[in-house]
């Protein structure tokens, strides 16, 4: 499946497009949890990086299908990203579904790494302002 963009020339080019599954993605994909469980090879199950959507559908599939449902949700949190804290934790809220946030400190971003005043001739220099105590 496309759908139509323009380029900067004006004229209109198809880009692929991706949608977020069907029911039979899901489907196909909890049959696989579920012969695994089956064969004693795994005793939970998480997802990771999923969408209100995704845990919506995937929990969907697993009561009909008689699987056991997904126990962890790991996404991304911080400070800097805080997308879990919209529809996605309600999903997994009421499916029962545990939030494992990730990447707490932005990639280090939050740590201070990335400015300039955090390099070592910066911290030697300013060593002497601050007490040690």
């Amino acid at each position: 499946m496309s759908t139509p963009t323009f380029a900067p020339d004006g004229k209109n080019r198809m880009m692929p497009f991706f949608d977020r599954g069907t029911q039979e993605d899901f489907d196909r994909t909890v049959r696989s949890i579920k012969t695994l469980f089956e064969r004693g090879l795994i005793k939970h199950w998480g997802v990771s990086n999923e969408n209100a959507y995704g845990i919506t559908m995937l929990c969907n599939a697993c009561v009909k299908l008689d699987c056991p449902l997904p126990v962890s949700c790991q996404n991304d949190f911080s400070l800097l990203n805080q997308t879990y804290e919209c529809d996605t934790y309600e999903a997994a809220y009421r499916f029962g579904v545990v939030g494992l946030p990730y990447g707490a400190l932005a990639g280090g971003t939050l740590t201070g790494k990335y400015f300039e005043k955090t390099k070592p001739e910066y911290a030697a220099k300013d060593a002497t302002e601050r007490p040690l105590e």
